[in-house]
């Protein structure tokens, strides 16, 4: 067969559709366990950052991204967990779960997803966090604002 330019485009145009054919069965495929497994970290980051609970209220805040879980057990506050992203990360957005007790103690906080440099930036979800660890049992009403912020 001789090379032609038709002949080039056709062939070109046959292996792109069908690697865009297996791309897109290969999402369709993994889709719903992906979002069962997004939606499984974040039961468990509740679970994390917050008491025991019977159940939880959600509000979402449509200016920022902030969803605001309200816990309750036996018709009791048993706690708030706020979770909100930064885009400001350097892999991009970082998603974050932070729990409080109705006073407004942080109980806990629970990195949700990142995309940060493997082995630098990777380490802000690691358990043993110093900085995660330090603001766990304050009080944020009683620290020092930063430009106001």
């Amino acid at each position: 067969m001789k090379s032609t330019l038709l002949n080039m485009t056709a062939v070109l145009f046959g292996i792109t559709l069908v690697a865009s054919a297996g791309v897109g069965a290969v999402n369709m495929i993994t889709a719903e366990p992906i979002a069962q497994a997004e939606q499984a970290a974040k039961t468990a980051a509740l679970n994390g950052v917050l008491p025991a609970f019977d159940e939880a209220e959600t509000l979402t805040i449509h200016e920022m991204p902030i969803t605001v879980y309200t816990a309750t057990k036996g018709g009791q506050l048993a706690g708030y967990a706020v979770e909100s992203m930064t885009k400001n990360g350097f892999g991009g957005a970082i998603n974050m779960m932070v729990g409080f007790t109705p006073d407004g103690e942080v109980i806990n906080v629970n990195v949700l997803k990142q995309a940060e440099t493997p082995g630098l930036g990777t380490k802000m979800a690691d358990a043993d966090n110093v900085l995660l660890r330090s603001v766990k049992g304050q009080k944020l009403e009683e620290k020092k604002l930063v430009n106001g912020k």
